[in-house]
C-alpha cells in the first residue's frame, strides 16, 4: 500500500507542477519570462550550466506550447545577443503537428 501512496503523491506533485508551469506561461508574456530566465541563470558561474538550465526550461515550455517556447528563445537573443548561437543550436521540435 505504501508504494501506491508514493505513486499517488508523485502523480499529484507532477500535476501541481504542470499547473504551475501552465499558469506561469499564461500569466507572463515571452519577454517577461525571458527576463526572468536570464536573471535566474545569471547566478551560475559557468556558461554551460546556464545553457543547461535554459535548455531544460525551454524544453519544458515546448512540451506545453511550442510557439511560446520559440518566442521566449527569441526574446533571450533580443535581451542578450550572446545567446544567439545557443538559440540557433537549440532543438525545440513542434510536437503538435
Amino acid at each position: 500500500m505504501e508504494n501506491s501512496d508514493s505513486m499517488d503523491s508523485d502523480f499529484l506533485n507532477l500535476l501541481f507542477l504542470n499547473l504551475v508551469i501552465e499558469k506561469g506561461m499564461k500569466d507572463n508574456n515571452p519577454s517577461v519570462m525571458a527576463k526572468g530566465l536570464l536573471k535566474t541563470v545569471s547566478h551560475y558561474k559557468k556558461q554551460e550550466n546556464s545553457e543547461k538550465k535554459l535548455t531544460n526550461t525551454l524544453q519544458t515550455f515546448n512540451d506545453f506550447d511550442h510557439q511560446y517556447a520559440v518566442n521566449v528563445a527569441q526574446e533571450l537573443v533580443v535581451l542578450d545577443s550572446s545567446y544567439s548561437e545557443f538559440v540557433k543550436k537549440l532543438n525545440l521540435p513542434d510536437n503538435n503537428g
